[in-house]
């Protein structure tokens, strides 16, 4: 399913699949295969070759598993409904916000932070990102609605020109 402008969100989705698997490491194998038949959700219906395309998936997540195995997978996947949403991915693989981060996961949602708190967490790194990069250029502080609209300016001559501050 491509979106705007050729963008893939299923390959995209399927390789932060693989990104999570090796992350959680051998420890977690009993969900393994639960991981593979969301994985092999994530394909086009029409792909074909899938045992051979399933069986590379778990070598790149380091695990083996027989033809027998992949066709148990392909046909789970095929008879249980795919998750639709984000959020829905994210229940599905037990994907936690803290998780994502650290992995830069972002077509799959998270189960301890919805939609709308990802967005708002994001706006705040945003801001703070804006923040420093305005006081590494020497603006000391923005005023307040409060107060008129101005910046106030450190010991520069305001980019070389005539600056009037309250």
């Amino acid at each position: 399913m491509k979106g705007r402008g050729g963008y893939d969100i299923r390959r995209r989705r399927r390789r932060e699949i693989e990104a999570l698997v090796q992350d959680l490491g051998p420890a977690e194998t009993d969900d393994y295969p639960r991981h593979l038949v969301l994985w092999a959700q994530a394909l086009p219906e029409n792909a074909d070759r899938m045992i051979g395309i399933l069986r590379n998936a778990s070598r790149r997540m380091r695990h083996e598993i027989t033809e027998d195995e992949a066709r148990d997978i392909i046909e789970k996947a095929r008879s249980t409904s795919r998750p639709r949403t984000p959020d829905g991915w994210a229940r599905a693989l037990g994907l936690t916000y803290a998780r994502r981060q650290r992995i830069g996961i972002t077509t799959i949602g998270a189960i301890d932070v919805n939609k709308r708190q990802r967005t708002h967490l994001r706006k705040l790194r945003e801001n703070e990102r804006y923040r420093r990069r305005r006081q590494a250029l020497g603006v000391s502080h923005h005023v307040p609605r409060g107060g008129k609209d101005v910046l106030a300016y450190g010991d520069q001559d305001c980019w070389g020109r005539d600056c009037v501050l309250p």
